[in-house]
C-alpha cells in the first residue's frame, strides 16, 4: 500500500520527516476498493486506491468507474508532481549554500594561481566579480525567488 502514495509524498531527508509526510498526504484519505467486498472484491492492493474520504463514502458499496479510476490516477501523478516542486523550492536555499561554499576554495586557489604566475594583480583578484561564490550565489537567490 506504500507503493500507492506518490513517491514525492513519501520521501523525506530523514525517515522522520518521510512518515511525517506519508501521514499528512493519508490525513484526508481512504483505502478505497475499486471492486467493494459486496461485489466480490478482495483487499488485494491491485483492488485499493488511496482517495479522498468523503468521495469514497458517497460512492458507498459501488463498483469504482473507469473515471473515477482515472481521476484517481490523474491526481496521484499531480499530487506527485506538486510534491517534488515543493520539495524542490525547499532544497533550492541548501543547495545554493552548499554550491557557494564549495566553490570558495576552488575559487581562491584560481586567483592565487593567476596572482602567482603573474596574470592578474592582487588587486584584481579581490575584486574579481565573475566566478566568485558571491556572484554564484546572488543568482541562484535571484532564480529561487523568481519561481516563488
Amino acid at each position: 500500500m506504500l507503493d500507492k502514495i506518490p513517491p514525492s509524498q513519501r520521501a523525506g531527508i530523514d525517515s522522520q520527516t518521510a512518515a511525517n509526510n506519508a501521514k499528512d498526504y493519508l490525513s484526508d484519505k481512504h483505502a478505497s476498493h475499486v471492486k467493494p467486498h459486496s461485489k466480490g472484491g478482495s483487499n488485494d492492493p491491485n483492488n485499493i486506491r488511496w482517495e479522498n474520504g468523503k468521495d469514497n463514502m458517497a460512492r458507498g458499496d459501488k463498483t469504482m468507474t473507469s473515471q473515477e479510476q482515472m481521476r484517481l490516477n490523474a491526481k496521484y501523478h499531480f499530487d506527485n508532481l506538486t510534491g517534488a516542486v515543493k520539495a524542490g523550492l525547499q532544497a533550492a536555499p541548501i543547495g545554493a549554500a552548499v554550491g557557494a561554499v564549495t566553490t570558495v576554495p576552488f575559487s581562491l586557489l584560481t586567483h592565487g594561481l593567476r596572482v602567482v604566475r603573474g596574470e592578474i594583480s592582487a588587486q584584481e583578484a579581490a575584486t574579481a566579480k565573475r566566478n566568485t561564490p558571491r556572484f554564484y550565489f546572488v543568482h541562484l537567490l535571484i532564480l529561487y525567488f523568481a519561481v516563488l
